[in-house]
């Protein structure tokens, strides 16, 4: 069973790594769209429970963001 649950984005680290990269911003749009249209993000957002590292699609983190949303469902693995 998936464990999903509202998180505040606050809570959410991103690696330095990935925060070093720019999401094309074709992406981020798609995800503004979307969230636009249906009132959510087309999946959740994956994160590491035991870091709390963001591990899927930063640029739906960036369009959550750019929305000033405080809260996403995330998934946990």
């Amino acid at each position: 069973m998936n464990d999903i649950k509202l998180l505040p984005i606050s809570d959410i680290i991103v690696p330095e790594a990935v925060l070093n990269t720019i999401p094309k911003r074709k992406k981020v749009q798609k995800e503004l769209d979307y969230y636009k249209e249906y009132g959510k993000f087309e999946k959740t957002f994956i994160v590491r429970k035991k870091n709390m590292h963001l591990q899927d699609s930063y640029s739906r983190y960036v369009a959550a963001k750019e929305l000033g949303l405080n809260e996403i469902s995330v998934e946990f693995v």
